[in-house]
């Protein structure tokens, strides 16, 4: 029970001693129960008289007197001399250490360091028991031990002696940096005063993160820490700090896993949650160091858990299109759980004269990727989005993402700590939080002693490096030598050996300096306490499981503190076993057709460096793990986890599907197995890989692209191969251009004579589709197999076109036809594969099958997995294994490791292309104008002939001879105009019924489609409408469907809305979309941010359109331009559009007249163009 609480350390222990022979019926454990459960109500000490006072049996506590006898001037002279004659044990001293050695040199001079009986201290109580020591008197005597654990010179001190004090009195110049002091907050976290605050510039470029290169340190981290630390009498506490590590790590890696929620693991202080998307974070810390967060203007606080759940619902797509301050916070949450889940996590002690001491949970900076991210996210933040100590001038730290880290860490820790059922001020600031004092007796020490303790985990900052320098015992010799040096940073040089500063007078004012550093290392190296008595004559043989130890254990601690360990050339790559896969082609006499993945074998073998050996050598050769064997000069360890490694390996060769072995040859890699590929697969790949030149087809009325050729020459090449393609190119690109020149092959190749083509797209692009092949393949015959009067009693053509929601009705009646090829447009409509859209979609049979999409891949990995399941069955593998795979590590991780793996085994199926890669670039013009045609839904169609038919009878009512009667007819017409456009916008903007239905308008619908894939692709959009009316409706929609509110500028807004607008659109990247009224977007707007202009309604006015246009296209403009003009199929917006494009008188009248000329049309020419 004392050994729990008192006498932890062995110069604690000793003090002690003195009560460990006597007893006066059970005094001395009723002593130490008093001193564990607080009765010792004060202690001060002054030299070496103890005074304290002792709660009792009656109202007043009895005082007590304890007396240690000082030093004689001859007996601290004689044990100080001796002392300095042995510098391995002044640099313990130096180390806040005692060795035992200082005991020994003591006795053997009859000096009395420690007591051996009660008899070397006066003892006095004022109680009335009789015996000496009592109770009291017991108690204070384990509450002085207490301290003396905390604080080794407290020993000293009773005897009158400042140790420290009378080393430097004889010249020992290292105590300044031996001073351990507990820092101030401001100073640990670095915080500056408001006056040295700078705002920070925000990198021209964003930067993208890695976490999966965070080397998981927090096992090494615990070898570098003291186990016994003497400020925990509370059991074991490294078992508890264990403990608790894991906890947390379990708890976080979970949360990455997608398998828990901030919810689940934390307490929020609202069911509310902040829209993120709304109003920016920022993190406010109070003068009590209480985090707290606000969202934009609000006064409303809320905790970190509550920004934690808002960045954790953030979509992997919007994280890098959202602002700086939220793309920063959530850049440090996702680090610090990635630093929680590998224990990379230190805890910092802090001190507040008025306030008390506190721990901060912090990231552990001796892992170089950790330091690059936090380096990076620095430049993400912006002065204001952190404020520490106070309302009126509050402070900002000097690394905010360091900081912010560790508030979440601090948080994750505190939340996800083991309960303690116990009493304990030092469990509570490790793990619950708040600012507490160490006043009392035994306490005084602690923070001081925690300190020490942590300093454990930090680099030494001193002038002088360790060097461990390892040499092999002769040739043969299973032995090796350690030494050690020292490297000055100040001067150039070759390292300096110990031996020599132990005995050249060169190092005399830097010997104890030195020496401190050595000694601080033998917690983790112990054998270095002996090396550093002997000086250094000798090194420090190795051999055996000591051996393994150093190289496995030791070696990468002390490499995180930065210090070097120089191993021979034998054990510089220390060579690691690994399972290996030999790749190879099946025997194949060529008469019968195989897919490239049917044609690979393999066999398993074990990598030892350069070296393959079959699975039956290599055990010959190990025989057992946990030993080093010589290897041709070089030295190969085998653990019992890398025995498992390769065991597991091998057992799981069923895994190995064919799709799996074309996988391994692409990426070079399976798993953890390294991949070797005979000449016959290289030379498959290579074939594979050399694109084919095969000619466009002269049907084509198009000049394709090189791209688009290069595109069309693929698909046909995979599709010879029996591979299917997803062509993900960028937005504007021509992906319909590219497949309807493969359909257009198909049917000269006689493909779609008893087999058809099936285009399945979503009902907006139906008309644009048909658009397309009648203008660029117009030999082909299309069949458009959609709406309420469908059959399929008269399809005899090429092209099937059809909706994913007929697909859906009319699954079973589609599956019965044969196909030759199925395409699918914007295939993110099968992102979800559990629905019955997808089942649809996939249970159609067909030789050939296509997949459209312009969505970034890296944005939804899962949503791709159900694309290429579509275009290629099985090849990467069950969903759940894709995600575990490939799309956690990436997206959640930022894995580019994993990603560059993923790119390699899909390239040969997926074709991605953007407008800013350099081989494209050059083939675009620097705007390209696209028209795009939506259908009407079938409530827009009615109402559209509904009002054609009203507007038309009132119209021909007029004599349209009387000239009379002219204006008032051109009025009419004008007015049939106006609604029918309204019409086509949306059936609301015309009924004016406040029915705010998105799939009322095709039309709409169709922008809604255009707007998500800008959005997915992280671009900008400026969309023009004439009507303001409509303006606001779109920002309703929009924001219904990407969750974030659209800007409107109108004419209804002043100058200062109109520039704030702006500056947002052009600098703030979670503002995308701009809507403009035409009228509003006149000259002046310069919004070169936009990549994208939709024009939602024509004004069938070119100088208009290009006016508008030039918003985006204009002076300062680095990016292609892409125009969307939006055009409603079937209606006269598509008559007139044609009329202006054939022919260009008109275009040139609409310029001067605008719309007017319409009012001049004969009623024929009106039936003609608007029926």
């Amino acid at each position: 029970m004392m050994a729990k609480h008192f006498g932890k350390t062995w110069w604690g222990s000793e003090w002690l001693q003195s009560l460990q022979h006597i007893d006066y019926e059970n005094r001395i454990p009723r002593g130490a129960r008093y001193a564990r459960n607080g009765y010792v109500r004060s202690v001060s000490i002054d030299h070496g008289a103890i005074s304290a006072k002792v709660d009792g049996s009656r109202p007043t506590p009895y005082r007590v007197a304890v007396k240690v006898k000082a030093f004689t001037d001859k007996e601290k002279e004689a044990l100080i001399d001796d002392i300095l004659e042995h510098p391995a044990i002044v640099s313990e001293l130096l180390c806040h250490r005692l060795s035992p050695a200082v005991s020994d040199i003591a006795k053997s001079k009859n000096i009395k360091v420690f007591p051996t009986s009660w008899r070397d201290l006066g003892m006095d109580c004022d109680c009335p028991d009789w015996a000496v020591p009592c109770k009291h008197i017991a108690a204070v005597i384990y509450m002085v031990g207490k301290e003396i654990d905390n604080n080794p010179f407290l020993i000293f001190e009773l005897h009158g002696v400042d140790i420290l004090a009378e080393l430097e009195r004889r010249g020992i110049k290292a105590l300044q940096d031996s001073k351990v002091e507990v820092p101030g907050w401001s100073e640990a976290m670095e915080i500056d005063k408001p006056s040295s605050v700078k705002g920070k510039d925000a990198p021209a470029t964003l930067p993208q993160f890695d976490f999966s290169t965070i080397v998981p340190l927090g096992d090494t981290m615990r070898k570098l820490l003291p186990i016994e630390p003497p400020f925990w009498s509370e059991g074991d506490f490294m078992a508890l700090y264990s403990e608790n590590a894991s906890r947390a790590a379990k708890v976080a890696k979970a949360m990455l896993q997608g398998k828990r929620s901030v919810a689940d693991c934390f307490e929020l202080t609202t069911n509310k949650p902040e829209s993120i998307n709304a109003a920016d974070p920022s993190l406010v810390v109070n003068k009590r160091h209480e985090p707290s967060i606000k969202f934009g203007k609000q006064t409303t606080s809320r905790s970190v858990p509550d920004l934690m759940r808002q960045l954790e619902a953030l979509p992997t797509a919007e994280v890098r299109n959202s602002s700086n301050a939220t793309y920063a916070f959530h850049t440090c949450f996702t680090l610090a759980l990635h630093l929680a889940a590998k224990g990379n996590v230190v805890p910092i002690i802090c001190a507040d004269p008025q306030k008390g001491y506190d721990i901060t949970w912090a990231p552990f900076m001796g892992d170089a990727q950790t330091a690059e991210i936090l380096r990076q996210a620095d430049t993400l933040f912006a002065k204001g989005d952190i404020r520490v100590g106070g309302v009126t001038a509050p402070g900002t730290p000097r690394h905010p993402a360091w900081f912010a880290t560790a508030i979440f860490l601090t948080t994750i820790a505190r939340a996800t700590a083991k309960p303690f059922t116990k009493i304990s001020k030092v469990h509570d600031m490790f793990y619950k939080g708040g600012l507490y004092h160490y006043d009392g007796m035994g306490e005084q020490a602690v923070p001081i002693s925690i300190k020490s303790w942590a300093d454990h985990l930090r680099a030494p900052q001193s002038r002088h490096t360790p060097l461990l320098t390892l040499r092999e015992d002769g040739v043969d010799s299973d032995r090796f030598l350690l030494d050690a040096y020292v490297v000055d940073k100040q001067k150039y040089g070759d390292p300096i050996s110990l031996r020599s500063v132990f005995s050249d007078e060169a190092y005399k004012t830097t010997r104890y300096a030195i020496l401190k550093e050595l000694s601080s290392l033998a917690g983790m190296l112990p054998v270095l306490d002996d090396y550093l008595a002997r000086e250094a004559r000798e090194p420090i043989a190795m051999s055996g499981d000591g051996m393994i130890r150093f190289l496995m254990d030791t070696a990468p601690a002390l490499r995180l503190l930065n210090i070097q360990v120089a191993l021979p050339k034998s054990l510089q790559n220390l060579i690691r076993p690994l399972p290996s896969i030999a790749l190879s082609t099946k025997p194949n006499d060529g008469k019968t057709f195989l897919r490239l993945d049917q044609l690979l074998q393999f066999d398993w073998k074990v990598a030892i460096g350069d070296d393959l050996v079959s699975p039956n050598e290599f055990e010959r050769m190990v025989g057992k793990a946990g030993q080093l064997i010589r290897f041709k000069q070089q030295y190969v360890y085998v653990s019992a986890d890398d025995l498992k490694r390769i065991e597991k390996a091998m057992a799981a060769r069923n895994e190995m599907t064919p799709a799996r072995m074309l996988q391994a040859a692409l990426s070079g890699e399976y798993k953890t197995a390294h991949v070797n590929l005979s000449p016959e697969v290289c030379e498959l790949l290579k074939r594979w890989t050399t694109l084919q030149e095969i000619g466009v087809p002269k049907e084509i009325r198009a000049t394709p692209r090189p791209y688009q050729i290069r595109g069309y020459e693929w698909m046909y090449q995979n599709m010879r191969l029996g591979f299917g393609s997803v062509l993900a190119d960028d937005m504007g690109l021509g992906k319909t251009l590219q497949v309807i020149m493969l359909l257009q092959k198909l049917a000269n190749e006689g493909l779609l004579a008893q087999k058809r083509a099936l285009v399945v797209a979503p009902t907006g692009l139906l008309a644009n589709w048909e658009a397309e092949l009648e203008k660029f393949a117009p030999m082909m015959t299309v069949f458009l197999y959609h709406g309420a009067e469908r059959k399929t009693t008269h399809f005899d053509h090429h092209v099937m076109l059809t909706s994913y929601g007929t697909l859906r009705s009319d699954v079973e009646k589609i599956k019965k036809m044969k196909w030759a090829a199925i395409v699918i447009d914007e295939a993110q409509n099968i992102k979800n594969s559990a629905t019955s859209q997808s089942k649809a979609v996939k249970a159609i049979k067909a030789d050939i099958r296509i997949a459209m999409s312009g969505t970034p891949v890296e944005n939804r990995l899962s949503e791709y997995w159900s694309v290429m399941d579509f275009a290629n069955k099985g090849y990467l593998g069950s969903l759940k294994a894709f995600n575990e795979e490939f799309a956690k590590p990436i997206q959640q991780s930022g894995d580019k490791a994993c990603a560059e793996r993923f790119k390699k085994i899909t390239a040969p199926m997926m074709m991605r292309r953007l407008k800013t890669d350099k081989r494209i670039i050059d083939d675009l013009p620097e705007k390209i104008q696209q028209d795009e045609y939506a259908m009407l839904t079938p409530r827009q169609a009615a109402l559209y002939t509904q009002v054609l038919e009203e507007s038309m009878k009132v119209i021909e009512g007029v004599d349209e001879n009387d000239k009379g009667a002219l204006f008032k007819r051109q009025g009419l017409v004008l007015q049939m105009v106006l609604a029918l456009k309204q019409i086509c916008n949306h059936p609301t903007q015309y009924l004016k019924n406040g029915v705010m239905d998105a799939s009322l308008s095709g039309k709409t619908e169709m922008l809604l489609d255009i707007v998500s894939s800008i959005y997915d692709s992280g671009e900008k959009a400026l969309i023009f409408t004439q009507y303001t009316e409509m303006g606001d409706m779109l920002r309703h929609f929009i924001a219904e469907t990407t969750g974030a509110m659209p800007m409107f500028l109108h004419g209804g807004c002043s100058i200062k809305q109109r520039k704030e607008m702006v500056d947002r659109f052009q600098g703030d990247r979670s503002n995308r979309i701009l809507i403009l009224s035409l009228k509003a977007a006149g000259t002046g707007l310069n919004l070169t941010a936009a990549t994208h202009v939709i024009h939602y309604d024509l004004w069938w006015n070119p100088a208009v359109e290009a006016q508008a246009t030039d918003r985006a296209y204009r002076i300062g403009q680095k990016q292609n331009v892409m125009v969307h003009r939006l055009i409603t199929h079937d209606t006269f917006e598509e008559r007139i559009n044609d009329m202006i494009n054939e022919k260009r008188a008109l275009a040139d009248m609409t310029v001067a007249v605008g719309e007017s000329w319409i009012g001049k049309l004969s009623n024929k020419e009106l039936r003609e163009l608007f029926a």
